[in-house]
């Protein structure tokens, strides 16, 4: 046996579990496991075919035994410490969106119909600037436009939204005001994230659903990392073909910056014709990427993709379809899953705090804030 072994530290919350088994690598997707207090090593294989064990329970009852989810949570989790980390805080509303000088004064209000836009000049350039950094010519308050993006990818209708507000404004903004306000971040927000580089797992898994883009039959295509729950990429699509699932499956690689080791889906030849044309590799050395389709409704193997569609679906059915395939409003669910939303698997954590990106303050003021500040930077 190789004497390489998985022992790291990295998301504690989903490895405690498993931290008491032996693993260790052996080659050609083999691995060999051993539980806690025990001195029997079990033979563990990964192959197109899926896992198996030589376990007992394993080859009699035909489920994933304990000693397949030991493999899995502790050799497939990314490395220790992830390679690039990113923290993003509250940018201070009297730091300089040009030169990045903090400290200037204030100089002066700007009064809008709903609040005072406090200005402030830079001592360094001599330049003058609102505080609303990322903001800049919505009539109401930074904060309560953040809330109300918020609000929007957590249930609430941009209508719902506007009426909320009645009470908070003196002028409230409209429903289409609102659905402007989501738009303008969202598009923002959705640069900056993609400078970002997730630290991920090797395991991937990938599914789709049906949805009405202007009344027509479409599919939504969604890949996500099943250590950290990231949504890694989408794709919506007019059916559902090879070229439709490799391009996004060639979008979940540029993202990860890496191929998986192992992709999950079921059993649609789609996923299995996309896996050969992008992930399978064509010779020696090449990393190679096994594909577990071979799913009954007894195994739990893609039960967390399961899961996650019942959090995208009642976004979908809310938004009652799309009226155009490039629309903003899945990019918004995407960003908000990943950074904004608390995951009840994670300990309560986002999975893009757990894949290494950690979004502080209200997320949604600080998404734009920093977006702002990459787009004076650019």
């Amino acid at each position: 046996m190789a004497e390489s072994e998985f022992n790291g530290s990295f998301l504690p919350s989903l490895r405690k579990r498993w931290e008491g088994y032996a693993v260790r690598d052996e080659g050609k997707g083999k691995y060999a496991a051993c539980s806690p207090g025990s001195d029997n090593w079990y033979t563990v294989t990964l192959s197109n075919k899926g896992w198996s064990c030589t376990c007992g329970y394993a080859e009699h009852r035909k489920f994933h035994c304990k000693h397949i989810h030991a493999v899995e949570n502790i050799a497939m989790l990314p490395e220790p410490e992830p390679a690039e980390t990113a923290v993003l805080d509250p940018v201070p509303e009297n730091t300089c969106p040009r030169c990045g000088a903090a400290g200037a004064p204030k100089a002066g209000v700007r009064r809008n119909r709903n609040y005072d836009n406090q200005r402030c000049e830079c001592r360094s350039c001599d330049r003058k600037f609102s505080a609303n950094r990322g903001f800049g010519g919505l009539m109401a308050p930074p904060g309560v436009v953040a809330r109300a993006i918020d609000d929007f990818h957590s249930g609430k209708s941009a209508g719902a939204i506007s009426r909320s507000l009645r009470d908070e404004l003196a002028h409230p903004p409209a429903q289409q005001t609102v659905s402007n306000w989501i738009r303008k971040a969202v598009a923002s927000a959705d640069k900056l994230t993609q400078s970002l580089n997730p630290c991920l797992g090797e395991k991937f898994r990938i599914d789709g659903m049906y949805v009405k883009v202007d009344g027509e039959a479409a599919y939504l295509h969604i890949v996500i990392d099943d250590a950290t729950r990231y949504m890694v990429s989408y794709m919506l699509t007019p059916n559902k073909a090879t070229d439709d699932v490799s391009a996004v499956l060639r979008e979940a690689e540029r993202v990860a910056g890496k191929k998986p080791t192992l992709l999950v889906s079921d059993k649609d030849w789609a996923y299995h014709a996309g896996w050969k044309k992008e992930l399978r590799a064509r010779n020696s050395g090449w990393k190679k990427t096994h594909h577990h389709r071979h799913v009954h409704a007894s195994y739990d193997i893609n039960n967390t993709m399961e899961r996650f569609n019942g959090t995208v679906r009642p976004f979908l059915d809310r938004m009652r379809g799309f009226k155009r395939a490039n629309t903003r409003l899945l990019e918004g669910f995407r960003i908000h899953y990943n950074h904004v939303r608390p995951h009840e698997g994670l300990g309560g954590t986002a999975p893009g705090e757990v894949a290494g990106i950690t979004v502080n303050g209200p997320k949604w003021l600080t998404l734009v804030q920093h977006a702002s500040l990459l787009k004076n930077a650019g």
